[in-house]
Order: C-alpha cells, then sequence, then structure tokens
C-alpha cells in the first residue's frame, strides 16, 4: 500500500457489530483505498478534497480524511445500513 490506513477513535466504535461479510468488504474497500485514495475514492460532503468516501458491500459507506505528507488514510466514519 501507498497509504497507511488508520481508524479514528469514531471509526474503530462504528465498526463493531458488523457482520463478517461486511467486514471483509469493508477492509477490501481500505486495501484498495491505501493504494490510491483519490482514485478508488469519491469526493466526500465537504469542500476540501482530503474528505473522501468510500463503498463497500452493498450497503455501507466508510469517510475519511486524506493525510498527504503523512501519507495516512484515517477511516472517521462508517455506516452500514443492513
Amino acid at each position: 500500500m501507498n497509504y497507511r490506513v488508520i481508524f479514528h477513535a469514531t471509526g474503530s466504535a462504528a465498526i463493531v457489530g458488523l457482520p463478517e461479510s461486511a467486514f471483509v468488504a469493508l477492509l477490501e474497500a481500505l486495501a484498495r483505498v491505501g493504494e490510491d485514495p483519490f482514485k478508488n475514492s469519491s469526493a466526500g460532503q465537504r469542500d476540501d478534497p482530503n474528505y473522501r468516501e468510500v463503498e463497500f458491500g452493498e450497503l455501507g459507506i466508510a469517510a475519511f480524511y486524506v493525510d498527504r505528507p503523512r501519507r495516512t488514510v484515517s477511516v472517521y466514519e462508517v455506516v452500514w445500513a443492513g
């Protein structure tokens, strides 16, 4: 991976209770994000292009912030509607 994926406390708390298939889909999506956060995600709801979102599974979205100088992706929100 080119970027290290880390979880903010709120992102970590949100994955508790995810079904196994959703958790695996989340990890797969974040692995792709780690390779290229801008190619493998879409712009988030904010004006700053470093705030991004990625869909996982059929019912999930993870929101994250890309810190280019540190080469990290910080997952701060995970939503699963399943």
